[in-house]
């Protein structure tokens, strides 16, 4: 779950390395789960990658939840965790920022409606 000023692992190719979320939208202050949109700030760049040079620090993302430490509970009893809370970035459009999604994404997001994450990543738990 995560709660406003949580550092999230960005895991996809854009050049970013972490943001710091500020906004939950429509949460109302309860916890994010995986799925949920983020509204963060770049926290941290990648040093040498050539797509960084198109953030700055401070500068207003948007992205989706895709990690978490906390597991998640799904319907047939499983608890799903994974080692970071972790992020990947969308455009305007939400669509990803990113060319490709590093490490395994949780099977979850293919029914919330992000079946281009779960093409685009290493593996699906």
């Amino acid at each position: 779950m995560i709660q406003i000023r949580s550092v999230l692992k960005v895991l996809d190719g854009s050049g970013v390395r972490e943001v710091r979320s500020f906004d939950l939208p429509g949460k109302a202050g309860s916890p994010g789960r995986i799925g949920d949109k983020v509204t963060a700030s770049v926290f941290r760049l990648r040093a040498g990658s050539a797509s960084a040079s198109n953030f700055k620090k401070g500068e207003v993302v948007r992205g989706v939840l895709v990690t978490t430490k906390k597991g998640v509970v799904r319907q047939n009893g499983q608890v799903i965790r994974f080692p970071e809370n972790g992020v990947v970035l969308l455009t305007k459009k939400g669509e990803p920022m990113g060319q490709r999604v590093r490490g395994c994404l949780p099977y979850d997001l293919r029914q919330k409606g992000y079946l281009k994450l779960v093409r685009m990543a290493d593996s699906v738990v």
